[in-house]
């Protein structure tokens, strides 16, 4: 099997090329980025001969589409995605390749989920919002609902911190879910709330513990009410960081209309970046480690019902680690569903597969019941 990994040189690109460099059937791994000395580090130093660099910047289309005819599967983690998913899928579309992505931009995967039918059309199979949280979420959500014939409410938190995502990617995609309105979906139906509103105190396995979460931006509240079903009243996203003065940041910031477009987001973004390790150092130093908990209420057999599941490793490794999973079995031919879609979707992931493989390379899916 032949995989390409743009943005293999990021954090969550090359530690999706070391997983699956240690899968079956792998004989090789492009680590496609516009760094190509970066690119060629992480081939060197994973690669055992199997993975080899080269210079890829993906917002050349002509470019993605001959990458892409020239390996069985592809997997995106080159960020921000509000910036560069649409051109990436409709680079596969055109090459009728089969796609992973970790997009997590809300208005990106509402943008190429309407790619759907002219993937379809050529026989594309693009899979979006397969890492952390969308992803991991989603499949989680999932099966918390499995054995319910009513699903009143999909919550879904994810905790992060500043020390365990360094990227530029990372922070101009958390002051972009934290800006202006998002989608929710309430009462039935989707809808559009301020970003940073709802603050909840949400307790996530350890070694996180509790963290105060607030409204974002995500793709879940559009994808998961469709594919579940059953009758969803409400599903949202919130999140938050470990360092609470970097989320009173983000938040005040919003108000303020300071990120109110991608713009505005870079320029805020190239000014808190060089000051992030003063500003951790300011609170309680927290621990490099990101989680995610899901909560599902509804009925089972008429009689109210709860399911909660969660995990928390470092946020390369809850990304990058359902990432490579799902690129493989879509590269082994395992994932026939043609067009674009999430993980969720019938046809795509089997929510128990994923987190048994996942369980048995290290990341522990935790039963929250009653926690």
């Amino acid at each position: 099997m032949r995989i390409a990994v743009l943005g293999g040189a990021g954090d969550i690109g090359r530690t999706a090329v070391r997983f699956m460099l240690a899968m079956p059937g792998v004989h090789r791994v492009t680590v496609a980025d516009i760094r190509v000395d970066k690119a060629a580090e992480v081939a060197r130093d994973q690669g055992g001969g199997r993975a080899v660099a080269a210079r890829v910047d993906v917002a050349d289309r002509r470019q993605l589409i001959e990458l892409m005819r020239e390996h069985d599967v592809t997997l995106g983690a080159a960020g921000p995605f509000y910036r560069f998913e649409e051109g990436v899928v409709r680079a596969a579309v055109e090459a009728r390749a089969a796609y992973v992505s970790v997009c997590d931009d809300h208005d990106a995967t509402e943008t190429v989920l309407a790619l759907d039918g002219a993937a379809r059309e050529r026989a594309a199979r693009i899979l979006v919002g397969a890492g952390w949280t969308p992803g991991l979420s989603n499949l989680l959500a999932k099966r918390a609902a499995e054995g319910m014939d009513r699903v009143d409410a999909i919550r879904i938190a994810w905790a992060g911190a500043s020390a365990d995502a360094p990227g530029h990617a990372v922070l101009l995609h958390t002051l972009h879910i934290f800006a202006g309105t998002v989608p929710s979906f309430r009462e039935g139906r989707l809808v559009r709330v301020a970003a940073g509103g709802e603050p909840e105190l949400v307790r996530f396995p350890p070694p996180v513990g509790p963290v105060r979460v607030f409204t974002v931006g995500h793709p879940e509240p559009i994808t998961v009410p469709v594919h579940i079903g059953k009758g969803i009243q409400e599903c949202h996203v919130k999140g938050g960081l470990k360092e609470p003065l970097l989320t009173t940041l983000a938040v005040a910031i919003s108000r303020l209309g300071l990120i109110a477009t991608p713009g505005r987001q870079r320029g805020v973004a190239a000014l808190i970046k060089p000051a992030l390790p003063w500003l951790e150092r300011l609170g309680p130093r927290a621990i490099p480690c990101s989680a995610i908990r899901v909560d599902v209420t509804g009925t089972r057999g008429g009689i109210p019902a709860r399911a909660s599941w969660g995990a928390a490793d470092r946020m390369a490794i809850l990304t990058a680690l359902p990432a490579a999973l799902i690129t493989h079995r879509l590269g082994q031919g395992l994932i026939t569903r043609l067009g674009v879609y999430p993980p969720e979707a019938d046809g795509a992931v089997d929510p128990r597969w994923l987190c048994q493989a996942a369980s048995e390379r290290g990341l522990a899916i935790v039963n929250l019941a009653g926690a």
